[in-house]
């Protein structure tokens, strides 16, 4: 009997021993502690890493499927592009705001700055007609007296005559007797010299006229602006919002998938 007694007390001890022993790194367990971040495990035929789980609050390391944080790292980019893309709309709504708040802001200056145009405008074509006018009235003189072209020699020797706005009979005679023509027709040379200046005179004053008329349509132009930039903020909103949902949709995507891949079993 005694001998009966000793070995059960040993049986006891030994079995004692087997229940305090420490278990062995075999036995991890999946979402069960771990204590290097970043080990790598292959529990249940499946990889695992020592890690926080992303869906658990408590800021343990547990052995977590690679699975679930390849999810939560799509989830995290999805996330980061949603922000990018609604601060992204939102100046881009802002600059639009601005160029139309500074275009209402230019709006009476350059109305302003158009009036003064098609008034020189106006002013240009009245000198224009009247140049035009008294071109025609000289050249109206000129013919009256057979002259309807004058010969570049003969214009070089008459403008020389009269630069100084007049003419003294021996200039007269000099020209008459150079030129083989009358003293009318040296009249009719000098009106004809004076209609090309009038209408040349008559030409520009148009032409500056006409850029009046064209600086005056752009500035006028600031208000048409204004409509269109409104016209474009309206597209512009939606295909921001259209970019926003998409985004805010992958969001949601990942992180159903994410919650589903990385949930916990209890």
């Amino acid at each position: 009997m005694p001998r009966i007694k000793s070995i059960s007390a040993l049986t006891m001890a030994l079995l004692v021993a087997g229940l305090l022993a420490p278990q062995s790194a075999s036995a991890n367990t999946a979402n069960g502690r771990c204590s290097k971040s970043g080990a790598t495990a292959k529990i249940g035929g499946k990889n695992y890493v020592c890690a926080q789980n992303p869906t658990v609050t408590a800021k343990r390391l547990t052995w977590t499927l690679k699975d679930c944080l390849e999810a939560n790292t799509a989830y995290l980019r999805s996330l980061k592009s949603f922000n990018e893309t609604e601060s992204s709309s939102q100046k881009v709504l802002e600059n639009l705001d601005a160029s139309i708040a500074a275009r209402k802001a230019q709006v009476p200056i350059d109305n302003e700055r158009a009036a003064k145009e098609l008034e020189s405008a106006k002013q240009n074509r009245d000198l224009s007609v009247t140049r035009q006018k008294e071109a025609d009235d000289r050249y109206a003189k000129a013919k009256t007296v057979g002259v309807t072209a004058v010969p570049a020699n003969w214009a070089i020797q008459v403008k020389s005559a009269i630069g100084d706005g007049k003419i003294t009979a021996a200039e007269l005679a000099t020209l008459t007797k150079n030129l083989g023509i009358t003293g009318e027709q040296i009249a009719g040379v000098i009106n004809f010299l004076a209609a090309e200046d009038y209408a040349k005179s008559a030409t520009a004053f148009l032409k500056a006229a006409e850029r009046n008329e064209k600086n005056a349509a752009e500035f006028l132009k600031t208000e048409a602006q204004i409509a269109d930039l409104e016209k474009q903020k309206e597209t512009t909103l939606q295909a921001q919002e259209a970019l926003v949902d998409i985004a805010k949709g992958d969001v949601s995507t990942t992180l159903k998938v994410r919650n589903a891949v990385c949930k916990v079993k209890k």
